[in-house]
Order: structure tokens, then C-alpha cells, then sequence
């Protein structure tokens, strides 16, 4: 068996991998302040990203067109956009096939 260590090593990398599918699920109902998509992480999945990986992803997301920020003006929440809400969906079908064929029999049963 894996130690507890290891676990939390894998399960940050996966976290890692998938902050866009993350901070893009964040913004899917609420539009939320940079601050509030780092609490929403911490407190839902315990995660932390560094600096570096979340502004890059932040970058990725607002340059791709996926989500705007809207003026300090109006509290200077991120918004998710059409084309953000069609990545989204994208990852999910993706992240599902994923989980199907890397556990085949739990489909079978829950299919």
C-alpha cells in the first residue's frame, strides 16, 4: 500500500493537472475574485496552487477567450464565457471517458 505521503504527492499533481477543469467548474455558477476561486480550491479540495501555476492558468483562460474579469469597478470577479462553459464541458467528457476505461467493470455495473 501506498504511503500517505505518496497519496498526497499524486493527488496534488492530479489537482495540479487540472486546475483549468477546477477554476473553470468554480466559475460555471458564480462569478467569483481571484481570492475567492483560491478559497473555494483550499476549502473544497485542500488544495493550494503556487502563484506560478494559478496566474499562468489565469492567463490561459482570460487570453483563450474562456472567461473575462469583469472592472475593479464591479468587485473585479472573473466571469466564465461561452467558449469557457464548451471547455468545460469538454474536460468533463473527457475526465469521464478517462475514469470508464480506467476502471471498465464500474461501468458495467452503473451502466
Amino acid at each position: 500500500m501506498a504511503s500517505s505521503w505518496m497519496l498526497q504527492r499524486f493527488r496534488t499533481a492530479f489537482l495540479r493537472e487540472n486546475l483549468v477543469l477546477l477554476v473553470l467548474l468554480t466559475l460555471k455558477d458564480h462569478d467569483r475574485t481571484e481570492w475567492e476561486i483560491l478559497d473555494g480550491l483550499h476549502n473544497r479540495y485542500g488544495f493550494t496552487p503556487t502563484v506560478r501555476d494559478f496566474r499562468r492558468t489565469v492567463n490561459m483562460l482570460m487570453q483563450g477567450g474562456f472567461a473575462i474579469a469583469e472592472p475593479l469597478q464591479s468587485g473585479g470577479a472573473m466571469v466564465i464565457t461561452e467558449g469557457g462553459l464548451r471547455l468545460l464541458q469538454r474536460l468533463e467528457a473527457e475526465y469521464r471517458e478517462i475514469l470508464v476505461r480506467a476502471n471498465p467493470e464500474q461501468d458495467s455495473v452503473t451502466g
